[in-house]
């Protein structure tokens, strides 16, 4: 017993690490000597196997709370609608990422370590660049959308107004009525004309 109370191990029990290596696995020893030389590679390569669970909840995670902490910089806007929208690019972008990786591992372990190292720097960049022009693409594409809306909305409410101040209530309704008949009839139109056989 030690001064504290403590049971001391005989010394014969501990084993001293000699290494910085961990030692071998009871799973890594039952693998037969015909395995291919690539899979102990793959055991020893430095980039984490991204296939697995583990790391993929390791990205969702890091991806959701790298959202929240830009969400919460940002004071002035929702703090909600902005945590999900950083929320959606940054999981799009990180779970792609993790895929990439984890499909060019093999091909990677195959490189010297410089060379892998720019090979998924490369990847990683490229896949950024495809993600944010992606969804730069879809909101310029809602953008476009939402601004012709918009005028849409504004002259037709301008209209309505004109129509209520100067002529009266009825023609505002009256004039919604037909303008509601003639889209109508111009959906109605062009749903015929696409279910017509060519």
């Amino acid at each position: 017993m030690s001064k504290t109370g403590a049971i001391e191990r005989p010394p014969e029990d501990r084993t001293p690490r000699t290494t910085l290596i961990p030692p071998q696995r009871a799973s890594a020893s039952a693998v037969s000597a015909t395995a291919p030389a690539l899979d102990s590679k793959l055991d020893a390569f430095y980039i984490p196997d991204f296939c697995a669970t583990r790391m993929v909840f390791a990205v969702v995670l890091i991806a959701e709370l790298v959202a929240v902490t830009l969400a919460l910089a940002r004071p002035d806007a929702p703090f909600l609608t902005e945590l999900a929208r950083i929320s959606l690019f940054l999981q799009w972008l990180g779970l792609t990422n993790a895929a990439l990786l984890c499909y060019s591992r093999r091909w990677l372990a195959r490189l010297t370590v410089p060379q892998s190292s720019t090979a998924a720097f490369a990847l990683i960049l490229l896949n950024t660049v495809v993600i944010s022009e992606l969804s730069l693409w879809l909101g310029t594409a809602f953008g476009a959308f939402n601004l012709a809306s918009g005028i849409a909305m504004l002259a037709a409410s301008a209209l309505a107004g004109a129509l209520w101040q100067f002529v009266g209530p009825d023609a505002t309704f009256w004039s919604g009525a037909v303008l509601a008949g003639i889209s109508g009839l111009l959906a109605w139109s062009t749903l015929k004309s696409w279910n017509k056989p060519k």
